[in-house]
């Protein structure tokens, strides 16, 4: 063996006990072979199986074994077998001078022998043997590398598959993709759930089968296609049958500027759509009664003139007024007052022909739109019979309640041909009937109603001066701290003292003031007002005393109300951390994104803000997380029907939790009883609001309450 091996080539190790044939192995395949490789040589087979340990050792590279076929020691075949075992992968060539047929065999099948050489042999013949068996193992190492590459781009596709899978089953839309030539070949988990289809199926389907199935679905199937070369689409909205509202939206699948099919996603928007509903539903009724509100009323009438204009049709109005209404609410509370208004409602409507409209003005005052009348005197039938849905008496918890309503009437085309003149006529005849005694109906006659004319509507001509006059004062409600009696801040709330309708108020003119824009003076002034009263009880000794003021959507959308809130804390010297600015869900769920920026300005500023009436339909828990707010207020009718295992103590105790979480305070509103207040407690909600602990008062009024509390948290805090 030699040894100062270079490993740069490739080596060939001969075999053969004959010295002299292993010198003209070596002389020819170095001259055939131009020096391409080194050779090697043995003379045994134990001295070649440790040449190829070294080899191997050094990291040499052995494509290639020549070997004799009969050896002392080991026989060929037997020594081509070992190291077939020991290196699977070398080739190996048998040199053989005997024609022992099974010999050969033996060593074919046991050394996956290359190629058999016989001796003598030819030069040429041993160089070509050699140089393919060399290509050989050059191609093999090819093929080896290439599969290996095969394999790892195999894995990583695999990878990227199930990556693409995850992030198709992490997204919240069904998808569909589309091939060329119209079949399925990629769904997700939501598209599979969205429509009920067996994912193994869902894969191989066609286009036409697929449609087939989504149209069993829809109300209207016409509304969706699958064609795998169809253009961008605008989203689509889909109805199915079993009530869910799906999106669906079709884009191109492209690969290097080509179209290889469409990606069709589908999402489930049934939330959004029922939210759009209510809110939609919510801005042209009345929250309280469920009927139309002034908003749907006014745009009926419209439509209603105009079509009586193009068919010489008449159209009538009524102004229903509850009579006393003001009493019930004072003597019973606001909670008997609404669900008295509740049945009023049920029993207006159920009196109404098809094709007519009830809406609930504002405050104790009704609509009614007659819109198909065939003879004067159905109005009169009409009005005859709302008088007497109201005659059997209305329970109020223990107490039975009557009421009854005056109702005030103008028809189109005679007595207006405008919705302003109808109503401000039917008005002024609803205040003849109030002047005579209530309780009853009458038709306008501008001989007999026109001095009534400065009624309802005409409020809002009132309204213009009522700032500049001085008629606004403000009332103020405590909200009070259940665990020590301490009155930790007090809501504003604006009262109308009308020269001649004396106090009124905010459900009587607020309505009219928002829909005629002086709602944003209005709350200019109330802020104004709120903040010079707070800073003169800071000054008197309630330097804790915190003052609410209820904001108004209009005063987002046309007032400058960082300007208004900033200019009132200058003028009145109250810190903004002694202010909170009430906004309802309502406001919030208008523009979320152009609230949430005005409330963190305000927040900003050290300002509070509270959401007020939470849970009246509008929001969800969830909701809190997307409006920076600091106090939350529990709506009255959660309240009102609190008891301690039912639906109303649950919410209320999972939105005092998760405030609690979220660093806000919550308060209970109307709250009316010690019973009440007790469940509320339980719930670990302390701070309250209601007629239990003081109704609104002026300022004057509300003093002595102020001292009382403060005094009993003095002795308190001394025992």
């Amino acid at each position: 063996m030699t040894s100062a091996r270079s490993t740069a080539v490739p080596t060939i190790v001969c075999v053969d006990d004959d010295r002299l044939i292993l010198s003209a192995l070596r002389e020819q395949l170095l001259r055939g072979l131009d020096d391409s490789c080194k050779v090697e040589l043995a003379t045994t087979a134990e001295e070649a199986l440790a040449l190829l340990d070294e080899l191997a050792a050094e990291g040499a590279e052995v494509p290639l074994l020549i070997s004799d076929q009969s050896m002392p020691g080991q026989h060929g075949a037997d020594f081509l077998a070992e190291v077939h075992r020991r290196r699977p992968s070398m080739l190996k060539v048998l040199l053989t001078g005997q024609a022992d047929v099974s010999a050969i065999g033996t060593a074919v099948n046991q050394a996956n022998l290359y190629r058999l050489i016989g001796k003598p042999w030819q030069e040429a013949d041993l160089v070509l043997t050699v140089r393919e068996a060399l290509r050989r193992v050059v191609q093999e190492r090819e093929l080896q590398c290439r599969t290996a590459e095969l394999e790892r781009v195999n894995l990583e596709l695999e990878r990227s598959m199930q990556l693409l899978n995850a992030t198709m089953d992490a997204t919240l839309d069904g998808l569909l993709v589309l091939d060329r030539d119209g079949h399925s070949s990629q769904v997700n988990r939501q598209f599979v759930d969205l429509w009920a289809i067996p994912e193994s199926m869902a894969r191989h389907l066609s286009a036409q089968a697929l449609l087939a199935h989504f149209r069993t679905q829809l109300h209207d199937p016409s509304l969706i296609r699958l064609d795998p070369q169809a253009d961008v689409a605008a989203p689509t909205l889909l109805e199915l049958k079993d009530g869910r509202s799906v999106e669906y939206l079709i884009r191109a699948q492209c690969l290097d500027g080509n179209r290889i099919g469409s990606v069709y996603s589908f999402r489930d928007v049934t939330e959004r759509e029922r939210s759009i509903d209510r809110i939609r539903f919510e801005a042209l009724h009345d929250p309280l009664s469920g009927l139309p509100n002034r908003n749907q009323f006014d745009g009926a009438l419209a439509r209603a003139i105009e079509r009586a204009s193009r068919s010489g049709a008449s159209v009538a109005v009524m102004f229903v007024d509850l009579d006393h209404f003001k009493r019930i609410n004072d003597e019973l509370g606001h909670d008997a007052g609404d669900r008295l208004l509740q049945v009023v409602a049920k029993r207006l409507d159920a009196c109404l022909r098809d094709g007519d409209l009830i809406a609930r003005w504002g405050g104790d005052e009704f609509t009614v739109l007659l819109s198909r009348l065939r003879h004067p005197d159905e109005v009169e039938a009409v009005a005859r019979r709302l008088l007497k849905a109201l005659e059997p008496p209305i329970q109020l918890g223990e107490l039975s309640v009557r009421i009854s309503a005056s109702i005030g009437t103008a028809a189109y085309p005679g007595d207006g041909r405008d919705c302003q003149t109808l109503l401000r006529r039917a008005d002024s005849a609803l205040y003849e009937v109030k002047a005579c005694g209530r309780n009853g109906h009458r038709a306008y006659h501008p001989a007999s109603s026109g001095h009534f004319e400065s009624s309802a509507l005409a409020l809002e001509s009132d309204l213009h001066g009522a700032v500049e006059r001085g008629e606004l004062l403000l009332h103020y409600q405590p909200q009070v701290d259940s665990r020590n009696g301490e009155v930790v801040a007090v809501e504003a709330l604006v009262r109308w003292n009308h020269p001649r309708r004396g106090l009124l108020g905010p459900a009587q003119f607020i309505p009219i003031a928002e829909q005629s824009g002086l709602i944003v003076d209005i709350g200019e002034w109330v802020l104004k007002a709120a903040c010079m009263q707070a800073a003169h009880w800071h000054a008197t000794g309630f330097d804790r005393l915190q003052v609410a003021v209820n904001l108004s959507a209009v005063q987002f959308e046309q007032g400058d109300l960082l300007a208004s809130v900033d200019a009132a804390l200058e003028t009145s010297g109250l810190s903004p951390r002694h202010l909170e600015l009430e906004i309802t869900e309502a406001l919030g769920l208008r523009n979320l994104g152009a609230t949430v920026r005005i409330l963190e300005a305000l927040q900003a500023r050290g300002i509070s803000v509270a959401l007020d009436d939470f849970g009246t339909g509008h929001a969800s828990l969830s909701y809190l997380r997307d409006l920076p707010c600091n106090t939350v207020k529990i709506d009255r009718s959660f309240v009102r029907e609190l008891t301690p295992v039912n639906r109303e103590a649950a919410i209320i105790s999972a939105l005092v939790t998760l405030g609690t979480r979220l660093g806000m305070r919550i308060v209970a509103e109307g709250v009316e009883s010690w019973p009440t207040a007790d469940l509320l407690q339980r719930l670990n909600c302390w701070l309250m609001q209601g007629y239990l602990y003081g109704r609104p008062v002026d300022a004057a009024a509300l003093l002595p309450m102020l001292a009382g509390a403060r005094q009993a948290m003095t002795t308190a805090s001394l025992a």
